[in-house]
């Protein structure tokens, strides 16, 4: 082990862990020991936690007694993970009704839980509360999660990441001011990127860092690799890695941010649930940190892919069980041969909210359908976004890069590559704008609903 590495684990990290109380760096040696574990023994733990998580449910959270009671279970019945399946989804409607009152668990004092919210993919905000031990089991998965791609505590890391709340009521902090110094990360805003000078002064600083990696919104990186290839900017040495999370990242985007920055790691996950699947170097699949999270997959008549159902097998403070978090995967494989045993996703496809439903009945999952051939087909795309105005009608607005001339020829050609996907089946317009407002979240969102009565897309 590098001794810059050693210092941040063993030094800084531990120090952290007693100022908050968390158990980060415990969680993160016993996440890092699973990763060789064998099929039969990574089962045999996830069975006991979620038969541990089951019995704290039913005897201490109203919501999940409620539920049993109905179906008529008791707790014994789920004697394996095939059996969580006689327990409906946990949807985010129910959170939104219950977060204050039901689902929290009677055997936690609420002054020492975390209390998060979240847009999640959806939109809708969801509030949550996690024990210091989900939390830093949370933040472990994370690591270990990354560690996969070559990343270690103590490499150098650009940040590109936050709206404008988490940069002013977080990042001005001390304590998480002097946390990136410690942790050698320089921090660029995410939502700052919305203009020539801020791109440039971005990827200046990117180039100036000497850091290990680039770790953020996967859009914003791609926006950034976008302006370098537009402006002619110099190449740079590669980057040990680009960790790229929290938007679905497509082809079109990894080519492009790996032909200016580096190779790509992508990462899932969410804030109700921390660090849920990883790419390794192999780059196979998502490695699902299964010692704290199972994954299962639901029909949503979208063939291969399939809504993903999450169940945190950490969190005791407000138990998350089969919780219909709004994405969309391809299931994986069991083997990949990098060594880590964790089970795969193939696949992360986009989010439930990226679905638009069709007038006849159909589905159309807009970024792996008409979005992806968009970015492929027509050149000097920037950014894209679907508004639905009404139910059979969609908008199509579009931002090019500055330099394209005739955009009455390119909006003709967007129609025609949108034509195999929407002729006969919605009507539908093409507007070229200069900018696209990013979300709330600093995140920039592909499908947004504007009919007049804002009735749900999904």
């Amino acid at each position: 082990m590098k001794t810059k590495h050693f210092i941040a684990r063993y030094l800084f990290r531990r120090v952290e862990d007693i100022l908050k109380g968390e158990k980060v760096l415990s969680h993160l040696s016993f996440l890092e020991e699973s990763k060789s574990w064998s099929r039969k023994k990574l089962d045999e733990y996830r069975v006991d936690k979620l038969s541990e998580l089951i019995l704290h449910a039913y005897s201490n959270v109203p919501f999940y007694r409620k539920r049993f009671e109905e179906l008529q279970l008791r707790p014994s019945d789920i004697r394996n993970l095939n059996d969580l399946k006689y327990l409906p989804a946990l949807s985010r409607a129910d959170l939104r009704s219950n977060w204050n009152s039901d689902l929290r668990s009677s055997k936690h004092d609420y002054r020492f839980c975390y209390r998060g919210s979240s847009s999640g993919s959806s939109g809708d905000p969801v509030v949550y509360f996690k024990d210091k031990d989900a939390m830093s089991a949370g933040r472990a998965a994370a690591l270990a999660g990354w560690s996969l791609a070559g990343r270690q505590l103590g490499d150098a890391t650009i940040v590109i990441w936050g709206n404008y709340n988490t940069v002013k009521n977080e990042w001005s902090r001390f304590s998480s001011r002097a946390k990136a110094i410690l942790n050698r990360e320089t921090r660029i805003p995410a939502f700052k990127l919305t203009t020539s000078d801020a791109m440039n002064h971005a990827f200046n600083k990117i180039v100036n860092s000497q850091a290990d990696f680039i770790y953020g919104y996967t859009n914003a990186i791609y926006a950034l690799s976008l302006f370098a290839e537009r402006e002619e900017k110099r190449k740079i040495m590669p980057f040990q890695g680009v960790l790229t999370t929290a938007e679905t990242l497509n082809s079109v985007g990894r080519h492009a941010i790996e032909a200016t920055f580096g190779s790509v790691y992508d990462g899932y996950g969410c804030g109700e649930i921390l660090g849920v699947a990883f790419q390794c170097k192999a780059k196979k699949g998502y490695h699902i940190v299964e010692p704290n999270v199972i994954v299962e997959y639901e029909d949503i008549g979208l063939g291969e892919q399939k809504g993903i159902l999450l169940t945190d097998l950490t969190n005791f403070a407000m138990p998350l069980i089969r919780y219909r978090v709004g994405d969309i995967a391809v299931p994986g494989s069991d083997e990949c041969n990098c060594g880590c045993t964790w089970r795969t996703i193939e696949k992360i496809d986009g989010r439930t909210s990226d679905i638009i439903k069709t007038p006849k009945g159909g589905n159309l999952l807009v970024p792996s359908g008409f979005g992806l051939s968009l970015l492929k087909e027509i050149s000097g795309i920037t950014q894209y976004q679907m508004a639905l105005v009404t139910n059979n009608n969609v908008i199509v607005r579009v931002v090019f890069e500055k330099h394209c001339q005739k955009l009455s020829r390119i909006k003709n050609d967007i129609k025609s590559c949108l034509e195999p996907y929407l002729n006969g089946i919605m009507d539908y317009d093409v507007q070229i704008v200069d900018h696209i407002p990013l979300g709330k979240s600093g995140k920039h969102k592909i499908v947004v609903d504007e009919r007049v009565h804002g009735e749900s897309i999904g």
